[in-house]
Order: structure tokens, then C-alpha cells, then sequence
């Protein structure tokens, strides 16, 4: 399942870049409704991948490590979860959502 954009070779414009990721953060988003944990990791894993290096993206790549997060605290990985929401803040110091996301994995 989704292995058309888990397995897509990194587009070369930002366009595409943030077109493909559009289109599987909504794919993780879906997984999520259904608590499919595993999948919507893969999926915000292969986003930030596909993101990584974009300097000008940092809003966005707190908003996949913020949303991965989520996903591993939910699968009881507190210390994944704490370490994608610190990435999350380090990317967005103003992204609200992150430091929520630290705070619940450090409960």
C-alpha cells in the first residue's frame, strides 16, 4: 500500500517536492482516521525525506516531525515521540502544536 509514493525518487523542483508531500501527508492524515500508526509513520517518514535539505521549508518540516510525533507517542514510543518533537521546535520555534507534542511525550 501507497508504495507509488513511499517508493517515488525525489522530485528535483520545490514544487514537486512539496506537491509529493502534500499528497502523502493527506495519505497520513487518512491512516491516522483509522489509527493506522505504522503506516502514517512511513508515510511523514518518506516526507521528510523528500523535504529534507529544503532550508526555506522549516514550517513545513515542523509540521511532518510534529505529526510523526503524534504517531509514535499513540504506539507508545515516547522517547521517537520526544525526539521528533524537539526536532518539530527546532525547526519552528513559534509552531505551538510542538512544544504540545514535547510536553505529552514527556508525561
Amino acid at each position: 500500500m501507497h508504495s507509488d509514493v513511499l517508493n517515488a525518487t525525489i522530485p528535483e523542483t520545490q514544487d514537486s517536492k512539496i506537491s509529493l508531500c502534500d499528497e502523502i501527508k493527506s495519505r497520513a492524515k487518512r491512516a491516522i482516521g483509522t489509527r493506522n500508526f505504522p503506516e502514517a509513520i512511513a508515510l511523514y517518514t518518506k516526507a521528510i525525506d523528500v523535504m529534507n535539505n529544503e532550508n526555506d521549508q522549516d514550517a513545513y518540516q515542523s509540521i511532518l516531525y510534529a505529526n510523526r510525533s503524534m504517531c509514535e507517542q499513540n504506539m507508545g514510543n515516547s522517547a521517537k515521540a520526544l525526539d521528533d518533537a524537539s526536532r518539530a521546535i527546532s525547526y519552528d520555534m513559534n509552531y505551538a502544536k510542538a512544544y504540545y507534542r514535547k510536553a505529552v511525550a514527556l508525561m
